[in-house]
């Protein structure tokens, strides 16, 4: 059992190092930059003192470096490599970038996301019992990045050295995305931030970090 836990920390690792990499390949200098594949942007920054200032449509963000402190209501949300974090509405978030530098650079990846999507994957999941497992319904939630989520996000990644696969790949690749996270350990509270975000119950109504 340590076995394997060892490994599966050894992988999650390498994914992140090599999730780390890709963004830094595809943002040469501070600052962010919208990719070629639909709703991902990726960040660069090396200033551990500037506050991070953003204007979130809903999406999910994820660290490959460094990381950052937000404060949220009363409590302050430490965003690490190991999280992830998900909002789901337009929301001002500010809060400072930390343990980066020149040499250990603050590297992030960020994928917006429509509720629409959301609610046709839920049309196939019992989404009573999804929404109703635990908590309330939150505009800002954090979760462990699990190995299933982060295999996903790095596939994604992957295309942006691989641009004439991203029109096939790249829709395939986000849904995946978004059932990971509806399974995931926030799946309950992303379903309820779902439906109270105006969505409806997918039978009823389906067709909503960004770090400086």
């Amino acid at each position: 059992m340590f076995q394997v836990r060892r490994d599966m920390a050894l992988q999650a690792m390498l994914r992140r190092a090599e999730l780390a990499a890709c963004i830094e390949r595809h943002a040469p200098r501070e600052g962010v930059f919208r990719t070629a594949v639909p709703r991902l942007t990726v960040v660069r920054t090396h200033g551990a003192d500037n506050p991070v200032h953003d204007v979130d449509e809903p999406c999910l963000c994820t660290l490959a470096s460094a990381g950052r402190r937000l404060p949220w209501g009363d409590e302050i949300h430490v965003d690490d490599p190991s999280t992830y974090l998900m909002v789901s509405q337009h929301l001002p978030v500010s809060g400072p970038v930390v343990d980066a530098s020149a040499q250990r650079l603050y590297l992030s990846l960020t994928l917006a996301y429509a509720t629409e999507e959301l609610s046709s994957l839920m049309l196939g999941m019992d989404i009573d019992r999804v929404a109703s497992r635990q908590g309330t319904p939150q505009a800002v939630i954090a979760a462990d990045v699990q190995p299933d989520l982060l295999d996903a996000m790095l596939r994604l990644a992957r295309l942006l050295d691989s641009p004439q696969d991203i029109d096939a790949l790249a829709p395939l690749v986000t849904r995946e995305i978004l059932y990971r996270l509806l399974t995931g350990p926030c799946g309950a509270q992303l379903a309820q931030m779902t439906l109270a975000n105006g969505a409806g119950r997918p039978c009823e109504s389906v067709s909503r970090s960004r770090p400086p």
